[in-house]
C-alpha cells in the first residue's frame, strides 16, 4: 500500500484556501484520512477501492508551520502515512 499528499503549495497566507491532493494505492482501501496540524481533519471513504485520489480543500485562520498528515487504512487495519509542511504567514 502506498501514499502520497501533495499541497497545491506549501506557503500561503491566513484564509488561503490550500488544495492538498491525496493518492493512495492498495487493496480494498478503507479510508483516506488527513490531519491539516491546525486541529483540523477531514475524511473520505474508499469503500474497498484499489486506488483512492481525493483532493481536500483547507485554509488555515492562523499563521504557523503546521505538520500535514495523510492515511490511508485498508480492510485489515493497516495504516500508511505522508507527511507534508506548510507554513502560513
Amino acid at each position: 500500500m502506498n501514499i502520497r499528499v501533495e499541497p497545491s503549495r506549501a506557503t500561503a497566507a491566513p484564509g488561503d484556501a490550500i488544495d492538498f491532493v491525496v493518492t493512495a494505492q492498495g487493496g480494498n482501501l478503507l479510508e483516506v484520512d488527513i490531519d491539516y496540524g491546525d486541529g483540523e481533519g477531514a475524511q473520505f471513504a474508499a469503500g474497498g477501492a484499489q486506488t483512492a485520489k481525493v483532493t481536500f480543500r483547507h485554509a488555515y485562520s492562523d499563521g504557523g508551520a503546521f505538520h500535514v498528515v495523510a492515511s490511508v487504512t485498508d480492510v485489515n487495519e493497516v495504516q500508511k502515512n505522508a507527511t507534508v509542511d506548510i507554513t502560513v504567514q
